[in-house]
């Protein structure tokens, strides 16, 4: 945006025009700001839209996986027991073959 108007040499009918040209230029300046700051806060918007979602479906993921966590705890807990019984039992059945 330099213009420079020199009123020195010009009449008043061109120093008009000039500021004419000058005020439309300031405006087509001023609308393509607008667009610009409509088109960033647009973006902002859907990206913090696209956020929450993630977000939300991260949590969701989080609790399932904390869920199956604490049933595979569960499961482990119960065949330790299981485990362990069996390993009784096939001591004691050792020690009666033993005893024949």
């Amino acid at each position: 945006l330099r213009v420079r108007i020199s009123s020195k040499n010009m009449t008043i009918c061109q120093v008009e025009v000039a500021n004419q040209k000058v005020i439309k230029r300031l405006k087509d300046i001023l609308t393509e700001l607008a667009k610009a700051k409509e088109n960033l806060l647009n973006f902002a918007i859907a990206t913090e839209k696209s956020l929450r979602n993630k977000l939300s479906k991260a949590v969701e993921t989080s609790h399932s996986l904390k869920d199956e966590v604490t049933q595979l705890k569960a499961d482990n807990t119960m065949w330790r027991g299981k485990t362990e019984a069996s390993t009784r039992e096939l001591r004691l059945s050792d020690d009666r073959v033993q005893n024949l």
